[in-house]
């Protein structure tokens, strides 16, 4: 009995943080202005219009 307690707590603890930070962003927030320029540019040019870039690490 005292186990399934220890175990719904630490669930409970588990589960707070994992809710309070699964919110939804909002990409318009903190998106960049060359990268705000760049989507504009696709937009006008044609909607089917991709760009692809590699980002090798570090």
């Amino acid at each position: 009995m005292r186990a399934l307690k220890y175990l719904i707590i630490s669930l409970a603890i588990i589960a707070v943080p994992v809710s309070a930070t699964s919110q939804e962003l909002e990409y318009s927030k903190f998106k960049t202005s060359d990268e705000e320029n760049n989507i504009e540019v696709f937009k006008l040019a044609s909607p089917s219009v991709v760009h692809i870039t590699n980002s090798g690490p570090g």
